[in-house]
């Protein structure tokens, strides 16, 4: 199926426990204010559902990187300082992976024709709707 220049991240609502949880008192004092622990009910699934029904109507599909691991361990929106305990190496590889994973998705959906787009892509969560984020 032909791809459309489109990425969907959903960095939260996945269930799979890593191996060490965050704990606030290991984290730099600035992160208190991005501490959450709460899962996301059924981010995956409407992320899932919106790339489902823009390929539906547009007869191509979306990019979509879905993190499936529990927010209490590994927040994927937080810098890395913030994101995980540092004691967790799991924690860390696959945030990495998460990340690097934007990247390579970024990479293949941009030709060298568009390299001066590329260049001046920023990522980051920009836009919240009733609590969801869409990260271009």
């Amino acid at each position: 199926m032909e791809k459309i220049k489109l990425l969907f991240t959903c960095p939260h609502g996945g269930k799979e426990k890593l191996d060490i949880p965050r704990d606030r008192n290991n984290l730099p004092p600035y992160c208190d204010d991005e501490f959450i622990v709460n899962r996301e009910i059924k981010t995956p699934e409407l992320t899932e559902s919106i790339c489902k029904n823009i390929e539906n109507l547009s007869g191509k599909q979306p990019y979509m990187i879905i993190a499936n691991y529990d927010r209490e361990y590994v927040d994927f929106n937080r810098e890395e300082l913030c994101a995980f305990e540092k004691s967790s190496i799991l924690a860390k590889e696959k945030y990495s992976t998460y990340h690097n994973d934007i990247s390579l998705k970024t990479n293949e959906m941009f030709s060298q024709n568009d390299l001066y787009l590329k260049k001046n892509i920023v990522y980051y969560p920009a836009i919240t709707l009733k609590g969801w984020r869409v990260t271009y």
